[in-house]
């Protein structure tokens, strides 16, 4: 960008004005397409697209039915890419007034989430891998389905 602003500068003092600005946008261009060309990069660290896409596959279609906990986080692009929405355990920040007015769709602690997820045949769960290797240690059954640097999906089965 820098070496096009030089250019355009040049151009204006050979009184070609019209030349100087295309060399500028020009330059302009190509600098915001490099920065945006680096950005898939952040994708694993902001969005959770490529990690749900492995559970749900492309079509971002997941069942309904068996039950999908986010456990002591809410990432809030989790329930858009699986098309469907989670069931809280242990978290409620900006979300507390939803949770206040349908208490039912929220886990209040993970020793409930626990309780709920041994009596379920199928279930899914969302939750970091500090979290996710304490309660390996202390039992939780199920296996990982997709792992990204931050996250961790589980399957009760």
């Amino acid at each position: 960008m820098s070496g096009a602003g030089f250019a355009a500068l040049r151009l204006l003092r050979r009184s070609r004005p019209e030349t100087s600005v295309a060399v500028l946008g020009l330059g302009s261009l190509l600098a915001v397409q490099l920065a945006l060309s680096g950005t898939h990069l952040l994708d694993e660290r902001y969005s959770s697209e490529r990690l749900v896409e492995t559970v749900a596959g492309e079509k971002k279609q997941f069942p309904r039915e068996p039950p999908f906990y986010s456990v002591a986080s809410f990432d809030q692009s989790v329930p858009f890419y699986l098309g469907r929405p989670v069931t809280l355990v242990g978290y409620k920040d900006e979300l507390a007034p939803g949770i206040a007015a349908e208490p039912e769709k929220y886990v209040g602690s993970i020793d409930e989430f626990l309780r709920r997820w041994q009596e379920h045949p199928e279930a899914f769960a969302i939750m970091t891998p500090l979290l996710y290797d304490r309660l390996l240690r202390e039992g939780l059954p199920g296996r990982i389905v997709a792992r990204d640097a931050r996250r961790i999906i589980i399957a009760r089965r």
